[in-house]
């Protein structure tokens, strides 16, 4: 079989890019063995223009935004399915450095839409621990990430473009100009392995720090929160008084168990911020391809002109992944230039010295 495009790897950003390339009328093929420890499957999916703890705007925001709303809309009509919902967070302040930081920044124009309103709001004190009170955060955004991925997929089965098999380097090889990988040949093969890609011989010389994320499923049923909370961490709606609390961050380990560890971690700030009984229902671990930079990994091999990456999108990825899928769409298709920034060729020198 010939195709145009062989992806390996089926998170945010395989899902992504098999979307435009499929919308560009490619032929492609998608290898992914669905694995339980994906973090893009078990993610929270919330798109926060507002983020850290000087309330910075995010990069790239406005375009972001606008670019999720656009195609996360456009993806549920092709999948039959809702998983996109428009929403609200309530940022909490917990000092008075806090409550001047943003004050100075809801009166700029240069936070809006995002900071539409300078009222504070109070959580009612019986069920929450904040006395600083919260902060509207607007045209926020929240992907069920489960949902996406497994409609996707099934999407992907119908049409007959996924194949559900473990990937092996082993199996890769190159011939008149093309990737074969056991009885298909294509153009060009295209890298989107989350993790796994820090373990790829082919780019190891990307500075990849690799992240584990913990994060819990609680049942409380008289918390009776409606919009996303964050704080120390995030208390997001999932429905029927259900809950997920996270996420931890642990650099460098890439096991796939959860920890007590980061089980009482997550209990100790639940318990800071909430006064209400809870249950908890589920604890879950995902592994995380950050970047040293900050920026993803988008382009071409310095030395195998058909092999690309797409990768490092962080915990972000449900914001840029749609965004950087159509930019890299439009490099591999009408031979666009892809943005300095997150083009692994700035690693050419790293790549020569390897």
């Amino acid at each position: 079989m010939k195709v145009d495009f062989l992806v390996i790897g089926q998170g945010i950003a395989g899902s992504w890019l098999t979307y435009f390339l499929h919308l560009a009328g490619a032929s492609f093929r998608i290898i992914d063995k669905s694995e339980y420890w994906n973090a893009s499957a078990i993610a929270s999916g919330i798109i926060n223009p507002i983020t850290g703890r000087r309330f910075v705007k995010t990069w790239l925001a406005d375009e972001l935004v606008s670019f999720a709303d656009e195609h996360y809309s456009a993806i549920e009509k092709v999948c039959d399915a809702k998983f996109y919902s428009k929403e609200k967070i309530f940022k909490a302040l917990h000092s008075n450095q806090d409550l001047n930081e943003w004050s100075a920044k809801a009166k700029t124009g240069y936070y809006q839409p995002f900071l539409a309103s300078d009222e504070l709001y109070y959580m009612d004190e019986s069920k929450f621990n904040l006395p600083f009170g919260c902060f509207h955060i607007d045209n926020a955004a929240r992907i069920d990430s489960h949902k996406f991925l497994s409609s996707w997929r099934s999407y992907l089965e119908l049409k007959e473009f996924l194949i559900s098999e473990e990937f092996s380097e082993c199996d890769l090889s190159f011939k008149n100009n093309a990737v074969q990988w056991k009885g298909i040949q294509a153009s060009k093969a295209i890298f989107c392995q989350g993790y796994r890609a820090s373990k790829n011989s082919l780019f190891d010389f990307l500075p990849f720090a690799i992240t584990k994320g913990e994060c819990l499923h609680v049942h409380a049923a008289d918390l009776g929160l409606r919009n996303i909370l964050s704080s120390k961490i995030s208390v997001v709606p999932l429905g029927d008084d259900l809950y997920y609390i996270g996420a931890t961050s642990e650099l460098n380990d890439s096991t796939l168990h959860p920890t007590s560890k980061m089980y009482n971690r997550l209990i100790q700030d639940l318990n800071t911020l909430v006064k209400v009984p809870y249950e908890v229902k589920g604890h879950y671990v995902g592994i995380r391809p950050t970047v040293k930079d900050r920026r993803p990994f988008l382009g071409q091999h310095p030395q195998f002109k058909n092999l690309y990456i797409f990768n490092g999108m962080g915990t972000k990825g449900y914001s840029l992944a749609p965004y950087f899928a159509n930019k890299l769409l439009l490099h591999l298709t009408e031979g666009k230039p892809i943005d300095r920034e997150v083009d692994i060729g700035r690693y050419q020198e790293k790549y020569e010295n390897a």
